[in-house]
């Protein structure tokens, strides 16, 4: 008797154990290179520029993640052919971009997505990009860019201040990319792959 009382008891305890132990780990987890916890922790903070979530917290860029997640995930398209992508980029850092893709789409780290699709480029700066020298982005190109961006998904919310774009977007491309006050398809592209490191 005392033979199975301890073997029902044993059986006990290890059905309480299947029942009450850590979940095996998600999809999720399994398939992507950022952890679960770090996606969740993300999703919180859509807007603040350069990892720093205090920084700038962005109108509309939670939209512009939210359009360009769609065009990745179910588009199938790479990130810089994706102006919503690109726009975002400039809110939140690319290395970050492309790190919170990664939690819903396996996908290359930054230095290794494509180049800038040139059509992209051109819709910011204009026809001269096709001039034999191509053109820069200027401030006001890029404040256009980013304000268009935002209106080509349909954003309705509240808008961000023009000085804000200027001094926490665009301010800290141009110094990243020491090209004066505008900034050539090259540097531009370079600063998409290797710009503003992930530092959560």
């Amino acid at each position: 008797m005392k033979f199975t009382v301890t073997t029902s008891l044993a059986i006990a305890v290890a059905q309480a154990l299947l029942v009450f132990s850590s979940p095996a780990p998600s999809e999720l987890e399994r398939r992507f290179q950022t952890p679960a916890t770090q996606c969740i922790s993300m999703g919180k903070y859509p807007g603040g520029y350069n990892g720093d979530p205090l920084a700038y917290d962005a109108p509309g860029a939670s939209s512009l993640l939210g359009s360009c997640s769609e065009s990745v995930i179910q588009g199938g398209q790479d990130p810089w052919t994706v102006p919503a992508c690109v726009a975002f980029a400039t809110a939140k850092g690319p290395t970050w971009t492309i790190v919170r893709l990664q939690c819903t789409e396996d996908m290359p780290n930054a230095t290794a997505q494509p180049s800038l699709d040139y059509n992209v480029y051109a819709n910011i700066v204009g026809a001269c990009a096709w001039d034999p020298e191509g053109c820069p982005i200027t401030q006001q190109n890029y404040i256009d860019f980013y304000y268009g961006s935002l209106s080509a998904i349909g954003y309705t919310g509240t808008w961000p201040d023009a000085n804000d774009v200027i001094n926490y977007l665009w301010n800290p491309i141009t110094e990243w990319t020491a090209t004066g006050d505008t900034v050539p398809y090259l540097n531009f592209n370079d600063w998409l792959h290797w710009g503003v490191p992930y530092t959560y």
